[in-house]
């Protein structure tokens, strides 16, 4: 899955990582570092990795949702509270997609999708019919 496919890079500029035929990053733009569990990622088994519109680089594990902001790594996973429809609906996470109007929508493996809302820091879950 691209990072993003809307990027436009000069003739003069060489990729420095390819994520797929049609994304390229920089070297002008970013420096690819190694993130492991221990530099805080919940699991080291990656299943997608999604750039949103802030710049956030959100990685889909089997153990929870993490989002890199160049600096430090937070994991969402399952709410164990008291309040567990606000949180992820499954800790293995399959895809993402940005919306039109910011918000992004993970998909699971197993328990459907959920929209998260940056403003709120919330998940609203769409689960799958039992």
């Amino acid at each position: 899955m691209p990072l993003r496919k809307d990027l436009n890079y000069e003739k003069n500029r060489k990729p420095l990582f390819r994520f797929s035929s049609s994304c390229y990053i920089n070297a002008h733009e970013c420096a690819i570092e190694k993130i492991t569990t221990r530099q805080g990622l919940s699991q080291n088994d990656v299943n997608c990795i999604f750039q949103d519109r802030n710049g956030f680089l959100w990685i889909g594990t089997n153990d929870g949702l993490n989002r890199f902001d160049g600096y430090n790594l937070r994991t969402f996973r399952i709410n164990k509270g008291k309040d567990i429809s606000k949180g992820l609906s499954s800790n293995l996470i399959s895809v993402f997609k940005e919306d039109v109007n910011g918000k992004l929508w993970i998909g699971t493996a197993n328990e459907g999708v959920c929209r998260f809302d940056a403003d709120k820091e919330q998940f609203t879950q769409s689960r799958n019919s039992q």
